[in-house]
């Protein structure tokens, strides 16, 4: 992608989140607190939006030059922004605040990469997520920084992934966005590590999101291909606090969003998930491009039924059988 296509990206990110600003969410913090938004459908319910966008600036309420492959985030008046400025050595990841109003900056950190084989600058594939309770922005850079911040810039705490989990780099960049829900703030990410956890395996990891301490861990899926960064969705099931998504591993799961227990997984594709699981109707809904299972065909669409479907195993995820396919 371009670097103007880059910021044309931004700034209907920053008209369409500005705009959803005023719309009410969890809690106290009112915005556009993720990049999949407030009911986790990249979806806003905002009216009076532009019904066609202008590439002349014509539609801006500002803009920054900033490249990035993510969505920027809103709560409070203040816009956050996650991107990359500099070439070559000098290339550094950026987290930055700028008012909404007037696209004042208000505060910002850069970071430098390290010890990733991260090219082609594809740097910043990634959004912060914003607390709903405190108002606290988190992220995760390409070399495996997980930072929280307050609203005025303060790091809160730093967790280097890298160091501490075995966090594995790819020459694409899919880094993708931390979640949050309930008093945990989630990430999925491939890992290599010692003892039990050094196979590789795409695993979800819940961390206690005022410390940054790691809370859970958990590795659902089989040996993935790809990494993947879809983003899971949440939702109760059977007074349980559930987590739906795709996997590295061409699976799609479901874990238990407080304690990682893995449910069941369907297996789909011979690759991973990067796009984000839905839910519509009683129906998980994924889209993948690789190889299917069930034919020959590269590349699907699958919707599930997950109808009965929620009862914690004993041990492991078991697979559900091709009858649960709609």
């Amino acid at each position: 992608m371009s670097k103007v296509s880059q910021r044309i990206l931004l700034t209907l990110a920053l008209l369409v989140g500005l705009l959803s600003g005023t719309a009410s969410v969890r809690a106290d913090v009112k915005g556009w607190l993720e990049w999949r938004g407030p009911h986790q459908t990249g979806v806003s319910t905002e009216t009076d939006l532009p019904e066609a966008w202008k590439l002349h600036g014509e539609n801006d309420l500002w803009s920054a030059d900033i490249q990035g492959g993510g969505t920027p985030v809103i709560a409070n008046g203040h816009v956050y922004i996650f991107g990359y400025g500099g070439e070559g050595a000098d290339l550094q990841e950026i987290v930055a605040c700028f008012d909404a109003k007037n696209g004042k900056k208000l505060w910002e950190h850069r970071y430098s990469d390290f010890i990733s084989d991260i090219v082609y600058d594809r740097y910043a594939i990634g959004s912060p997520c914003i607390d709903p309770k405190t108002g606290n922005v988190s992220v995760i850079t390409s070399a495996g920084l997980f930072l929280s911040f307050t609203p005025s810039g303060k790091v809160l705490w730093q967790n280097s992934l890298m160091e501490t989990l075995g966090r594995l780099t790819f020459t694409n960049g899919r880094t993708g966005s931390p979640f949050i829900d309930g008093d945990f703030i989630y990430f999925r990410f491939l890992t290599g590590n010692w003892g039990g956890d050094s196979p590789g395996r795409d695993r979800f990891y819940a961390f206690d999101k005022k410390s940054g301490k790691l809370v859970w861990a958990s590795a659902p899926g089989d040996t993935p291909k790809d990494p993947s960064f879809s983003r899971p969705w949440f939702d109760w099931y059977n007074g349980l606090r559930v987590m739906y998504t795709g996997t590295g591993c061409g699976n799609i799961v479901a874990l238990n969003a407080r304690t990682g227990q893995p449910l069941w997984r369907y297996p789909v594709s011979a690759g991973g998930f990067s796009s984000s699981i839905i839910l519509y109707k009683g129906m998980l809904i994924g889209i993948h491009d690789d190889e299917n299972l069930n034919s020959p065909e590269i590349g699907g669409m699958v919707a599930i039924r997950i109808d009965g479907k929620g009862t914690p195993a004993e041990t492991g995820a078991p697979v559900v059988p091709s009858s649960v396919e709609v």
